[in-house]
């Protein structure tokens, strides 16, 4: 009942209530920063900076920070494709003007010569190297669509039925069947364009390896919260050894295989496309696993999270 205790009761409660305002205020401002980061992530942020959602002073300089980082990812991103675009159109002029200088050699000299098998590993070589220079392309763009790629609720089960298709229309040279098993209604959280990467990667993988004639089976169907998609062929299959190494980059245990894909001859593999489907399922929150089948044939089986 005395005065002092009053007083110190009333200052007591005073700092509580401050240090209370300053906590809701605090984390009113952390939930707004979450908000935003997950717009910019999506591509909804439309203009909006870390800066304009900030209310405490103390941490302006925190904001300004983020927002800095954001534009230097963009940034950076644009770099890379720029630069990749950049780079292929620089190599592929000079690989462009070697080839048609050497088609007139090619016509005056015999094969059976020296001058002739020098002429034909020219060739090799320069295709070699075309192909190289489209597969450094495809690593760069892939890393900037990681750096900057929205997430949005993708459709799973309409993507891999329309691309299995597709893939069985531009190999009809190879005769391929495509038996399809997909659950409708299998949607997941991530970019269409990361998603739609990973499917055609693996579907190359198959047909690479798929003889002519041969199925190729693809399977989408849910497994509590993740999507389950399963993409299988009846090739030779991978040594045992060399099963987690398929997702290294850069290692293939192929020969070369001539095919047409939109009247193109695919001559060459190069050991990135498996790298690429585990990096983008990574990003995305899922994973990759590969197996030979019991009898013949090889299976890649792909967890994907499922949007709520």
């Amino acid at each position: 009942k005395s005065a002092e205790v009053r007083i110190a009761a009333a200052i007591y409660l005073l700092s509580a209530l401050v240090i209370l305002w300053m906590f809701f205020d605090i984390w009113g401002n952390l939930r707004r920063f979450s908000r935003l980061a997950r717009d910019i992530r999506t591509g909804n942020a439309g203009g909006l900076s870390f800066a304009d959602q900030n209310r405490v002073p103390e941490i302006s300089g925190i904001a300004t920070e983020f927002d800095r980082l954001v534009l230097g990812l963009r940034a950076s991103a644009r770099s890379i494709r720029e630069a990749a675009e950049e780079n292929a159109h620089a190599l592929k002029g000079p690989l462009a003007v070697i080839s048609q200088s050497v088609e007139p050699l090619k016509r005056i000299v015999s094969d059976g010569n020296e001058a002739g098998r020098a002429i034909a590993r020219i060739v090799r070589s320069t295709e070699r190297l075309d192909s190289l220079v489209s597969a450094s392309r495809q690593l760069d763009n892939a890393t900037a669509e990681l750096m900057e790629a929205p997430e949005e609720r993708v459709d799973l089960s309409t993507l891999t039925k329309s691309l299995s298709e597709s893939f069985a229309r531009n190999h009809e040279p190879l005769d391929l069947h495509i038996l399809l098993n997909i659950d409708a209604g299998i949607f997941a959280w991530g970019s269409e364009v990361l998603f739609e990467t990973v499917i055609e990667n693996v579907l190359e993988n198959a047909v690479s390896y798929s003889p002519n004639g041969g199925t190729i089976s693809v399977s989408l169907r849910r497994d509590g919260g993740v999507a389950i998609l399963k993409i299988a062929d009846q090739g030779p299959g991978v040594a045992p050894a060399d099963l987690n190494r398929i997702f290294e980059r850069y290692f293939t245990d192929r020969q070369p295989l001539e095919i047409a894909v939109n009247g193109e001859d695919v001559t060459a593999h190069y050991g990135i496309g498996l790298w690429i489907v585990r990096r983008n399922l990574e990003v995305l929150g899922g994973n990759a696993e590969a197996r030979n089948l019991p009898d013949s044939g090889f299976e890649l089986k792909l967890r994907i999270p499922l949007a709520g």
